[in-house]
């Protein structure tokens, strides 16, 4: 069997004296698609940090594409999440910077592009999320929906070949509650294109 994309073993996390994890295995292969279901606080959304590397568990381990994520120096955690896109719940975007800055920020930093190059790249990922136009906007003027989008188009600019996506269809307007599976932007859409789907 192929090296798992995700592999998490004996994954415990808590927080406030409370138990969120507790010694959790997880296996997910390249081009699965896990979608996972609880109550609010079940401990969704720890996980999926926990496992991007966006919170330190208290014990256990995960690995990217058989790479060690945790109890590894910053720069190399930093070059493995390089592979991983996080659209956030509440979109998490800077309110000082535009809509381009946003997109654009890890592309110039991280892979050096150029500003020309860079805004071409936040053109096509925001059409591909339906979002053309608003490159120059500030967070505040966007509604929580059109937020949302950009949360992905930015997620979306580094190609990542791991996407996590936190209450994906939270705060989007219809028919944007259907939009934005992971099996469609395998293969984006042209801009302008419909995408669709159900969220996996």
């Amino acid at each position: 069997m192929s090296v798992p994309a995700i592999e998490a073993q004996s994954l415990s996390f808590s927080a406030e004296g409370r138990i969120i994890l507790d010694s959790l295995d997880v296996r997910i292969q390249e081009g699965e698609l896990l979608g996972l279901v609880g109550g609010s606080g079940s401990g969704k959304s720890t996980l999926i940090k926990c496992l991007a590397g966006l919170l330190t568990p208290d014990s256990g381990s995960v690995r990217i594409f058989g790479q060690d994520l945790t109890g590894v120096p910053e720069h190399k955690a930093e070059e493995l999440r390089g592979d991983i896109g996080f659209v956030f719940q509440y979109s998490a975007l800077f309110d000082s910077l535009t809509v381009f800055e946003n997109i654009a920020l890890a592309p110039m930093r991280r892979r050096g592009y150029s500003r020309q190059r860079a805004r071409d790249l936040v053109r096509q990922k925001l059409a591909q999320v339906q979002l053309e136009g608003v490159e120059d906007y500030l967070p505040g003027e966007l509604s929580g929906g059109m937020a949302k989008r950009v949360g992905l188009a930015r997620a979306l600019a580094m190609e990542p070949k791991i996407l996590f996506y936190d209450e994906p269809t939270s705060g989007l307007d219809p028919p944007y509650g259907r939009v934005h599976s992971p099996a469609d932007l395998r293969h984006p859409p042209e801009p302008g294109s419909d995408l669709r789907g159900g969220i996996a």
